[in-house]
C-alpha cells in the first residue's frame, strides 16, 4: 500500500468516527441524546470494540494503534464508556472523556491530512 493510500485510510477512518462522536457530543451537551439514538448506539459499539482482546475487528485494531500513541491510560476504559452510553444520564466524566477522544481524533486527522498533502 502506498503512503498516500495509508494516510487516506487513516484520515477517512478518523473522520468517520469523529463525525459520529461530534454528533453524539452535541446532543449529550444539549441534553437531547437518548440511549436509543442510532449515532449513540453506533458510538457505543465502536468504543466497546476498542477493548482488548477483540482482535477480529481490523478497524478496532487500527483505532487502538492510533490511540496508543497517546499513552496507555488513554487506551483503557473505552468498553465501560461504551456501556455507559447505553444508559441515562451520561455522567459528566464520561462526556469529558469523549471530548478528549474527539480532540485526539481531530489531531490524527490533521496529521494524516498533512501527510496526504506532502507535509511531514
Amino acid at each position: 500500500m502506498s503512503d498516500t493510500g495509508l494516510f487516506s485510510g487513516i484520515y477517512q477512518h478518523a473522520r468517520g468516527q469523529a463525525e459520529v462522536l461530534d454528533r453524539v457530543l452535541v446532543k449529550l451537551n444539549a441534553g437531547t441524546s437518548r440511549p436509543e439514538d442510532e449515532d449513540r448506539q453506533h458510538l457505543a459499539a465502536w468504543l466497546r470494540s476498542l477493548e482488548p482482546p477483540r482482535t477480529e475487528d481490523y478497524g478496532a485494531l487500527f483505532a487502538r494503534s492510533l490511540l496508543g500513541k497517546h499513552g496507555t491510560s488513554f487506551q483503557q476504559g473505552w468498553g465501560e464508556i461504551g456501556d455507559a452510553l447505553g444508559q441515562d444520564p451520561v455522567a459528566p466524566s464520561i462526556i469529558a472523556r469523549l471530548e478528549e477522544l474527539a480532540r485526539v481524533l481531530e489531531q490524527e486527522q490533521a496529521v494524516a491530512l498533512a501527510r496526504l498533502r506532502g507535509g511531514s
